[in-house]
């Protein structure tokens, strides 16, 4: 049961849970002391699209979420058009892993907003506690990551998360992936767990900090 229950969260491409009750993000996530100023402040800028992308999931806001991500309707149309008819529109290799990529961020969208929303309670609140960036030496898409480690509060034991125990958690720790991926020159955002981290989750292992 959990190996289908795991296999069919990858298929639907979705590795994303938990948000906040929309009270006002955090402004800045700490960084380490030998970044730029410059680069600083880019890397407290994705922790706050990370934050607003959880927002909407939690609010099951698709429309606040393509806005974040950097997809629109239009775009998701389009490529979903160009790659079930191919031969008209004569993609190269790049082309196809690019039109893919939009459909898949497209896909966890419909995801969360969907099976991910009830793990989102308004009474859990969270705050982004660290943000680190990572520069990949072959960039073909002109790409960054970043790793945001949120802590993850439950305000009502009724509603809060419970682990493999049936304890009810009061608060943890979670790791996002967020990846930026430059696609027909414009960045787009995929905010997802690591599959590793989403199996034990599935397990329900979390990194636990207090209990109720």
């Amino acid at each position: 049961m959990k190996r289908i229950f795991f296999a069919s969260l990858t298929i639907a491409t979705g590795l994303t849970l938990f948000g906040c009750n929309g009270k006002p993000a955090k402004e800045s996530a700490p960084v380490s002391r030998n970044e730029s100023a410059a680069t600083s402040k880019a890397v407290r800028d994705e922790a706050q699209l990370a934050v607003k992308f959880l927002q909407g999931v939690q609010q099951g806001d698709k429309n606040a979420l393509y806005a974040v991500t950097n997809l629109t309707p239009e775009m998701v149309s389009e490529s979903r058009d160009k790659l079930i008819r191919p031969e008209k529109y004569k993609l190269d290799k790049g082309q196809v892993t690019e039109n893919e990529h939009v459909l898949r961020v497209s896909g966890q969208i419909d995801f969360f907003t969907g099976k991910l929303r009830k793990l989102l309670p308004k009474s859990a609140t969270f705050d982004v506690a660290t943000t680190t960036s990572k520069e990949t030496a072959e960039n073909p898409w002109n790409s960054r990551s970043y790793t945001h480690t949120v802590k993850i509060a439950y305000g009502n034991e009724q509603e809060a998360v419970r682990d493999k125990t049936g304890r009810a958690i009061k608060e943890m720790t979670v790791e996002l992936q967020h990846a930026v991926r430059i696609i027909a020159g414009k960045p787009v955002h995929e905010i997802s767990f690591a599959g590793a981290d989403f199996e034990k989750m599935a397990d329900k292992e979390f990194t636990v900090s207090s209990y109720f």
